[in-house]
């Protein structure tokens, strides 16, 4: 089948529902990553009638090496030095958009955050979590997961980019998988820690069989079982607490994708917005562990070794552990009262990421992704709610979209996960549902 065209298109509610905020967004989407420029658009600009588009795109728009470039990533724009788009105005609008229209901008302008996707011989419609609009939809509408199946859509124009994985290179393993999780994830009858230990210990059995779907469809019928008979419940009821063990992972993993965290002194000078609006959620946790710790401002946080806690370890680990526990009174209540949130998190993770089947990763590897994931917005979440003393539906679309925005899933932060998982417990299986005690 061409990857050109999908018998089938599926949109979710929140693909249906999404619409631009425009000057109304609190993190625009022209700063702080590249943008890339397709050959049409980067030739027509420098050739624009408007001597302004023409001038600021001979400056600015920049070819990508060789052996990087085609038709569609021909080129991509250079940042200013404030890590900003060059073609904004002064009150944050795009100049090409103004002068030239819409149809003036590279594909990557006028389709984030829409992504279309194929998972076989679907082609799913989704759209980046790092967009504020978008992860509020996604987030907090309780219908968002719902799909149609559409024979059209606002969110998906032929000239669009399409990714995922088509049916050509889909494993055969992959459709019956995300049937079960989806499953897995909607049963009630669970808590959700207990709903991700099924997946967690599934994942790591198919491991080994991965070529053999019958043996996967085997093991995925019998989990089933032994969850609908308690087994499974039973047996998370049996995981033991690994004291300090969330601390070691979370820290780690805020060293590698968190590199301004240590410039706090300087006034955020030098940061993009991306890491100052990022930095908003980090400092409340960063200021509480330290006041726990009786440390000054910045001194937990002005060295990697500091940061892992090496020096005093026990202290440092205890004092994370006391103020997750601390921030329940106030994160608990919320998300009693909007409990779509992080069960639309993980089911949105199981669609828009497709087990990172498109950096060629494993399902338990998607899973470990997911559980430090969690880890990363439980923490500062914690942080901003004992500092704060509550948080809103604002705070959490912030964070999420912000997070979304700094992290990326690419392979080399799967495998520095891996290495972090293991260098943590016996073994990193133990290390992952560590993190659900």
């Amino acid at each position: 089948m061409s990857t050109e065209h999908a018998p089938q298109i599926f949109e979710p509610t929140f693909v249906r529902n999404f619409r631009c905020t425009g000057d109304q967004c609190p993190s625009n989407c022209c700063h702080s990553w590249t943008i890339t420029l397709d050959k049409k658009t980067f030739k027509g600009t420098r050739k624009a009638s408007d001597s302004v588009i023409k001038v600021l795109s001979k400056e600015n728009f920049k070819r990508m090496p060789s052996e990087k470039s085609n038709d569609i990533n021909y080129g991509y724009i250079q940042l200013d030095n404030r890590g900003l788009c060059p073609m904004l105005d002064d009150q944050g609008w795009c100049e090409v958009h103004k002068r030239l229209g819409e149809r003036a901008l590279s594909i990557t302008c006028q389709q984030y955050p829409r992504m279309p996707q194929y998972f076989g011989d679907r082609l799913e419609l989704s759209l980046t979590l790092s967009c504020p609009a978008a992860a509020e939809e996604i987030l907090f509408n309780p219908e968002a997961m719902v799909l149609s199946l559409v024979e059209g859509s606002e969110s998906l124009k032929s000239h669009y980019k399409k990714g995922g994985t088509p049916a050509r290179i889909l494993p055969h393993w992959a459709n019956m998988l995300r049937d079960f999780s989806f499953q897995v994830l909607l049963n009630q009858q669970l808590s959700l820690p207990e709903r991700l230990f099924v997946l967690g210990i599934t994942y790591h059995q198919i491991d080994a069989h991965l070529e053999n779907p019958l043996k996967v469809e085997a093991i995925l019928q019998r989990n089933l079982g032994l969850t609908e008979n308690g087994s499974m419940r039973k047996s998370f009821s049996t995981l033991p607490e690994l004291k300090g063990h969330k601390w070691n992972i979370f820290s780690s993993q805020m060293m590698n994708f968190t590199s301004g965290i240590r410039r706090e002194k300087e006034n955020l000078k030098g940061l993009t917005p991306s890491e100052k609006r990022f930095m908003q959620f980090q400092l409340p946790l960063m200021r509480q562990m330290e006041k726990a710790l009786e440390l000054e401002s910045g001194a937990l946080f002005d060295s990697e070794q500091s940061l892992k806690g090496d020096s005093d370890a026990l202290r440092v680990s205890e004092a994370f552990d006391n103020l997750l526990e601390q921030s329940k009174s106030v994160v608990g209540p919320f998300l009693t009262e909007h409990p779509q949130v992080l069960l639309n998190f993980l089911l949105y993770q199981l669609y828009h990421y497709q087990f990172l089947l498109g950096i060629e990763r494993s399902p338990i590897q998607f899973f470990q992704v997911i559980m430090v994931d969690l880890l990363v917005i439980e923490a500062y979440l914690a942080g901003i709610a004992v500092e704060c003393g509550e948080i809103d539906q604002e705070i959490v679309v912030g964070l999420f979209s912000a997070y979304a925005k700094k992290r990326q899933h690419n392979a080399s932060f799967v495998d520095n996960l891996d290495q972090c998982l293991e260098q943590s417990a016996s073994d990193k299986l133990a290390a992952v549902f560590g993190l659900l005690t």
